[in-house]
C-alpha cells in the first residue's frame, strides 16, 4: 500500500487538462444545466470542434448539419454531452518523456469503444460505459510515471500474469491504483467504487475483462494463433458469443475505433487492424514466417529500409529533412487541412548574403553555417513544426493546426534566434541573419503550388525591404515584423 500511495501522491503524475477538471465538478453537480456545460465547451475552440464533429458523424445519424455547439448540445442531451466532453478533453495530454500517452489513449479509445458495445446499454448508461472503458487503464499511467521500466516488463505479459506481478511489486493493482487516482481527480463516485472492484476475469463486470481482450488483439502489431483462441473462447464463456457474433462485434469495433479515430486525434499512422479476417491473416503469417526461422531475416530486411529510408528523406549537410520530404508533408499536411478546415502556414527561410560567405570564406565555412543555422531552426520550432533544407541557403517550415498571430510568434522567435547564435567559423563577423516568408490559409483552399509561390513571394517581399525580418501573406492581410 505505500507504493500505491507514493504513485498517487507524486507530483509527476500529470493532472487531466484545466477544462477535464470544470467538467468534472459539473458532472458531480447536481444543479448542473446545459447552460453550465455549454459554456465550458465553448472555451476550448478544439473541444468545440469535436463535439460538433462528433454530432455531425455517422454515429448520431443526425437529420440536419449541426454547425454550432449550442444546436449539438440540444441534440445530445445533459448527460451524454457532460460525458463526451470528458473523454475529449481527457485525451489532450501531451506525451511526456517517461510515459506515451499517444500509445495509451489510443488503446484506451478501443477499450471504450468495446465496453460501451459489449455492455449493451443506450443513451446516458452507455456514455458511462465508453468512459469507464476510457479511464479503466489510468492507473497504467501512474506506474509508467513513477515506475517506467517495470511499465515496459509489465506490458509483455498476459493479462492476468500481468495482475499477478503488479499484485507482487505494488501489493496492489493498476485498477486499485487508478480508483484512487478517479477520486484524487474529483471522478464521480460510483465510477471509482466500480475500478476499486474490479479484479478482471474475476469480476463481475465482464463486458470491460473482454474489451481489454479485444484491445489486445486490436491493438496488437503481431497477433498470434492462440491469442486470439483465447480471446474467442473467453468471449464465448462470458459472453455466450458463437463464431459468428465473435467475429461480427470485433469487425464492429474495428470499424467504430476507425471512425472514433480523427475525433480523438489519436496517431493514425500507427497500423490497426481493420477485421477479425485481417487478423487472422496476420496471425497465420506470423506463424509461417517463424516456423520457416525467417523472423530475424526479416527484422534485418526492415531495418535496412529504415535506413534506406532515412538517408533518401534526409538532407546529409545538415541532418533535416530535405525537399523530397517537404513535398511529401506538405502534400498531407494541405489535404488534412482541406479536410479538416485547419489553419496551415508554410514558412520560407532563406539565409542574407549568404553568396559572400562562400565567395570571401569558402565552402567549408558556408557548410558550417548552413549546419548551425538548421540547428538553431529545429531547435527553435521543434515544438511547433517541422523544419526541411529545402535547397541551397534556403529552408521550409510547415506548421498545422495553427492561428496566424502562431505564425508571427513562430516567424520572430525564428528570425530572432538565427540573429543571436554565434557563429565561430565566421571571425569577426560571427553572426548571420534571416529573412522569411511567410503563406498562412485558413479555410480556403489551395493548390501546392500556389502556398510556396506566395509563401516565396513574401520572402521576395522581405529581402527586397531590407533583410533580417519576416513578412507573412494571408487571405485577408500582409503582416510585416
Amino acid at each position: 500500500m505505500n507504493k500505491i500511495r507514493a504513485i498517487v501522491n507524486n507530483d509527476n503524475i500529470p493532472s487531466p487538462p484545466a477544462v477535464a477538471m470544470k467538467l468534472l465538478d459539473l458532472v458531480n453537480s447536481p444543479d448542473a444545466c446545459l447552460a453550465d456545460i455549454q459554456h465550458v465547451v465553448e472555451t476550448d475552440p478544439k473541444l468545440s470542434a469535436r463535439i460538433i464533429d462528433y454530432t455531425n458523424s455517422p454515429m448520431m445519424g443526425a437529420k440536419r448539419t449541426i454547425s454550432s455547439v449550442q444546436q449539438a448540445v440540444v441534440v445530445l442531451g445533459l448527460r451524454s454531452l457532460r460525458l463526451l466532453s470528458l473523454s475529449f478533453s481527457l485525451v489532450e495530454q501531451d506525451d511526456e518523456e517517461q510515459f506515451d500517452f499517444s500509445k495509451f489513449w489510443r488503446n484506451s479509445l478501443v477499450t471504450a469503444i468495446a465496453n460501451k458495445r459489449l455492455g449493451g446499454n443506450r443513451g446516458e448508461k452507455a456514455d458511462e460505459d465508453f468512459l469507464l472503458g476510457l479511464v479503466c487503464n489510468v492507473g497504467a499511467i501512474g506506474i509508467g510515471c513513477i515506475y517506467p521500466d517495470q511499465l515496459t516488463s509489465l506490458e509483455e505479459l498476459h493479462p492476468q500474469s500481468r495482475e499477478a506481478k503488479e499484485q507482487e511489486f505494488f501489493e496492489g493493482n493498476r485498477y486499485e491504483i487508478g480508483s484512487k487516482l478517479l477520486a484524487k481527480w474529483n471522478f464521480p463516485s460510483h465510477m471509482v467504487e466500480h475500478l476499486e472492484n474490479y479484479k478482471g476475469r474475476d469480476s463481475d463486470c465482464k463486458s470491460l475483462y473482454i474489451a481489454e481482450l479485444l484491445t489486445e488483439l486490436v491493438t496488437s502489431a503481431k497477433p498470434d494463433c492462440s491469442q486470439m483462441e483465447f480471446v474467442r473462447n473467453e468471449c464465448q464463456e462470458f459472453l455466450g458469443c458463437g463464431e459468428e457474433e465473435f467475429h461480427d462485434t470485433f469487425n464492429a469495433i474495428c470499424k467504430e475505433f476507425r471512425e472514433y479515430e480523427s475525433l480523438f486525434d489519436v496517431d493514425e499512422s500507427v497500423d490497426s487492424c481493420i477485421s477479425i479476417e485481417e487478423l487472422e491473416q496476420r496471425a497465420k503469417e506470423a506463424m509461417f514466417k517463424l516456423s520457416l526461422g525467417l523472423e530475424t531475416e526479416l527484422q534485418k530486411v526492415s531495418e535496412e529500409k529504415e535506413e534506406l529510408k532515412s538517408s533518401v528523406l534526409n538532407d546529409s549537410l545538415t541532418g533535416l529533412k530535405n525537399r523530397t520530404a517537404y513535398d511529401i508533408h506538405l502534400r498531407s499536411a494541405l489535404d488534412y487541412h482541406q479536410r479538416k478546415r485547419k489553419g496551415l502556414s508554410l514558412v520560407v527561410i532563406d539565409v542574407d548574403h549568404f553568396k559572400s560567405v562562400n565567395d570571401t570564406l569558402g565552402h567549408a565555412v558556408g557548410d558550417a553555417v548552413l549546419r548551425q543555422v538548421a540547428e538553431t531552426l529545429h531547435a527553435t520550432l521543434r515544438k511547433h513544426g517541422t523544419v526541411y533544407r529545402y535547397g541551397g541557403e534556403e529552408f521550409a517550415a510547415i506548421l498545422t493546426d495553427c492561428r496566424q498571430t502562431d505564425v508571427e510568434h513562430v516567424a520572430e522567435r525564428l528570425r530572432s534566434a538565427i540573429e543571436a547564435r554565434e557563429i565561430q567559423e565566421l571571425g569577426e563577423r560571427n553572426h548571420v541573419t534571416v529573412s522569411i516568408g511567410a503563406c498562412y490559409i485558413a479555410g480556403e483552399d489551395h493548390p501546392q503550388n500556389d502556398v510556396f509561390e506566395r509563401a516565396d513571394r513574401a520572402l521576395y517581399e522581405a529581402k527586397e525591404s531590407g533583410r533580417n525580418r519576416y513578412i507573412i501573406h494571408s487571405t485577408s492581410e500582409i503582416v510585416h515584423g
